[in-house]
């Protein structure tokens, strides 16, 4: 094999190298991140009659907060960044706005 055959085959083992300890390291999820964090609050529950705002909106107007999902089964999956905010301060603040979920999974 001459020179240029060896650094193209250089090249490439680098780019696989690269790409194999990239999905080890994100989990093969390409929008994970060092420091994100996932809750999830079992059958979030309004204790009000009248909330003024759905317990998804209430978690992403707060600073951290990533992302949100209410299931049809009622409970609220919160994607946040744990070097914004922290797990407790975000059951507190659902707990304010009035919804009281039955457990919560971190």
């Amino acid at each position: 094999m001459n020179k240029s055959m060896w650094q193209h085959v250089l090249l490439i083992s680098t780019l696989l190298s690269a790409l194999f300890f990239m999905s080890i390291f994100t989990g093969n999820q390409p929008h994970a991140r060092a420091g994100q964090e996932k809750m999830i609050f079992k059958q979030v529950v309004g204790t009000c009659e009248d909330c003024e705002t759905a317990p998804d909106q209430v978690m992403k107007r707060l600073l951290g907060v990533e992302n949100t999902y209410l299931t049809t089964d009622g409970d609220l999956i919160v994607w946040y960044d744990d070097e914004l905010t922290q797990s407790v301060w975000l059951e507190r603040s659902l707990r304010s706005a009035g919804y009281q979920p039955k457990n919560v999974l971190r």
